[in-house]
């Protein structure tokens, strides 16, 4: 079965933790499954269904999700989308392991950021920063923002003509990174302009990103 969401999804915060349902297990230990929900409204009727004083909680995106998933403890082994209640039984439009949901269904969760990100087209190319380093000569680094409103003032402080890309997708990314010409090596995350020069408190190795945060998976 394949199934789909957008974000914001929700949680119930209740007691501390989260509402779960139980699972029907093969042993003599419980087994539960997070309670997840693709839209507030569903929520708030399964807390009145059930009697559930709890508090409806968002999450924003691939990376949320993970985090939670990952402080989950035994016997909360699996998460259940949409769960209604039938007679005295709970039941959810998808239910899948903790194992598979983190492995195969949150791609977004390896990014450092949220996307989209953003890239400042100037001239025939992309605005970057140059230095030098020591035994390797002169890098060329990407300027990469993770948000539109630094690349706005970032192309202000600069004081060049540039033109805002989005970029919404990881598969987005990396295709523009490995179309990039060879000298450009480096990506410089929010690179900001003091004094008139362009500089970056974070880089990171274009191989890096494309071998750690976006690997090819098709």
């Amino acid at each position: 079965m394949s199934f789909s969401w957008k974000y914001p999804i929700f949680v119930i915060r209740h007691n501390g933790g989260f509402a779960s349902a139980p699972l029907s297990g093969d042993g003599d230990e419980p087994v539960v499954a997070l309670m997840l929900f693709t839209e507030e409204p569903a929520a708030e009727a399964f807390m009145k269904a059930v009697e559930l004083d709890g508090e409806v909680r968002s999450l924003g995106n691939d990376r949320e999700v993970a985090y939670l998933i990952a402080a989950l403890r035994h016997p909360c082994t699996s998460v259940m989308f949409n769960p209604t209640l039938e007679g005295d039984a709970v039941i959810g439009q998808w239910t899948v392991d903790i194992a598979t949901l983190a492995e195969k269904h949150l791609p977004l969760a390896r990014s450092p950021w949220d996307y989209p990100v953003y890239v400042l087209a100037e001239g025939e190319g992309y605005s970057s920063i140059t230095a030098d380093v020591p035994g390797r000569g002169q890098v060329v680094a990407l300027a990469l923002f993770t948000d539109a409103a630094r690349a706005d003032s970032y192309s202000e402080s600069a004081g060049i003509e540039t033109r805002r890309r989005s970029l919404n997708t990881p598969d987005q990314l990396r295709k523009l990174l490995v179309e990039l010409p060879q000298n450009v090596t480096v990506v410089a995350i929010d690179p900001l302009v003091t004094d008139g020069r362009r500089q970056a408190k974070t880089c990171v190795e274009i191989s890096v990103l494309l071998e750690k945060y976006l690997p090819n998976d098709g």
